[in-house]
């Protein structure tokens, strides 16, 4: 033990994380046999180029994460966060996903994902206070061993 030392960060670089998250996909391809994860992203931009909507996540052994998505308060309701999202799910299918999954707080967007026919199968609890938040999958194609 006297040759390690344990070292907080309360705001480590980039590349700290990075290291951490090749350690965890690196484990986890060995131990899978997936090595297939891959970010995806689409951006709504303004004539200006700057950022007004957009989602970010990535594919992995058949699975769409969505790990964030935003619209500009002056762009919601007009179908921006519905074409991202269906941007992002198209490319995954191109990807051979099967599925997607996300999650989102009470205060934030679920109704929006139920229309989109994402189905709720968790809620943590006191999130924060009298907020949860909703964790969500949706099957994106038809899985082809279900048929066997």
């Amino acid at each position: 033990m006297n040759n390690f030392q344990l070292e907080y960060d309360n705001d480590p670089h980039n590349g700290d994380r990075d290291f951490l998250s090749r350690q965890i996909s690196d484990y986890s391809s060995a131990e899978t046999g997936y090595d297939d994860g891959r970010p995806l992203a689409f951006f709504v931009r303004d004539r200006k180029g700057q950022i007004v909507g957009g989602v970010y996540g990535n594919t992995n052994w058949g699975w769409l994460a969505v790990k964030l998505l935003w619209v500009h308060e002056d762009l919601r309701g007009k179908g921006w966060g519905r074409r991202l999202l269906q941007a992002a799910e198209e490319e995954a299918i191109a990807r051979d996903c099967r599925h997607a999954l996300l999650n989102t707080k009470s205060y934030q967007a679920p109704g929006f994902y139920e229309r989109h026919g994402y189905e709720l199968f968790g809620v943590l609890e006191d999130y924060p206070g009298e907020h949860q938040r909703f964790y969500y999958r949706k099957r994106l194609q038809a899985d082809p061993d279900a048929s066997r």
